[in-house]
């Protein structure tokens, strides 16, 4: 890891002194301090925040400033490691890995293992029930029972448009979401069961799907686990103006599912003018559709949930 001769405590104090060409020179050194300040930094950005609502307005400008800086600083560090992460990932995509890569943009500080410790457990309780059920009917009617009215996982109608709704970490601690990742979810379970459940980028809400002979089934995560047929589905597209093509009900691999999930938070956070997490978000869209085997780098924004809201699939469509 690069080392600089300045104390972090002097690279602080110029920080917040220092403009122009001599601050991006002190911010450039205290980010190739990356992993060994961070932690410090982040107590510091905390503090900083802190005071801004405990004093008052004579020295608010010259905190926010302090805030400011930091901030930059330390989405600075987290986006380039995470830059790294998503180079790595690359190597061989897995959709739990990157769902939890990408709520590192929102929780830096996230363990991984906890969640995943959570859904081995989630799996290891459906498995005990789904071996005595037989395959697709009765299994998929364990599993939806399970997860949306054991569990409690549903559809977030109410704030469709939280970011924390395409934060696996936060769907998991909250059993809410949206189509696309309560669907992640349904795939992440099914597959620690070695189902064929797949993921299907239907254009403004995403479904799963059971691969089975003779089958014509698909699955709504967001609407309690609704089934619904190719017909349906069908007659939803084009009342939504898209209209109907086979490639809409196609599965979904792992980096479209991905590309589709940063999509999201693009939107959101482009609405909230959070230029930074916009600008690494698209940076992590790049790495993944410049890899020969990740998504179609000509995809529209149709492959996105947010197309105005929650849907349901069998009512006239209000949304994606």
């Amino acid at each position: 890891m690069p080392k600089t001769k300045e104390p972090l405590k002097a690279l602080l104090s110029l920080l917040y002194t220092e403009q122009g060409a001599n601050l991006r020179i002190i911010k450039e050194k205290l980010i190739q301090l990356g992993p060994e300040v961070v932690g410090q930094l982040r107590h510091l950005h905390a503090t900083a925040h802190a005071a801004q609502a405990d004093h008052g307005a004579d020295d608010e400008p010259e905190r926010t400033m302090m805030a400011e800086r930091l901030g930059d600083v330390i989405e600075e560090i987290d986006g380039r490691h995470l830059l790294r992460a998503w180079q790595n990932w690359l190597e061989q995509p897995d959709l739990e890995e990157g769902c939890l890569l990408l709520s590192r943009i929102a929780y830096p500080e996230l363990e991984s293992e906890v969640y995943q410790g959570l859904l081995d457990a989630m799996a290891e309780e459906l498995r005990n029930v789904v071996k005595h059920e037989r395959w697709p009917d009765g299994v998929i009617r364990v599993i939806n029972q399970y997860l949306f009215t054991d569990k409690g996982f549903h559809g977030n109608t109410v704030h469709y448009y939280d970011p924390d709704n395409s934060y696996l970490n936060r769907v998991l601690d909250r059993r809410v979401g949206i189509p696309i990742t309560l669907s992640a979810v349904y795939l992440l379970l099914t597959r620690r069961l070695d189902l064929p459940i797949v993921g299907i980028g239907m254009p403004s809400h995403f479904l799963v799907q059971c691969e089975a002979t003779g089958h014509d089934l698909f699955i709504d995560p967001f609407n309690g686990g609704q089934l619904l047929t190719k017909a349906e589905c069908s007659t939803f597209l084009i009342n939504s103006g898209y209209g109907f093509k086979e490639q809409y009900l196609q599965p979904a691999t792992d980096q479209e599912m991905l590309v589709r999930m940063m999509r999201n938070l693009i939107y959101i956070y482009g609405e909230r003018q959070e230029s930074r997490k916009v600008r690494w978000l698209n940076r992590f869209v790049e790495i993944i559709h410049t890899d020969r085997t990740g998504a179609n780098s000509g995809e529209t924004p149709n492959d996105t949930d947010d197309g105005g809201g929650p849907a349901t699939l069998r009512q006239p469509p209000t949304s994606g």
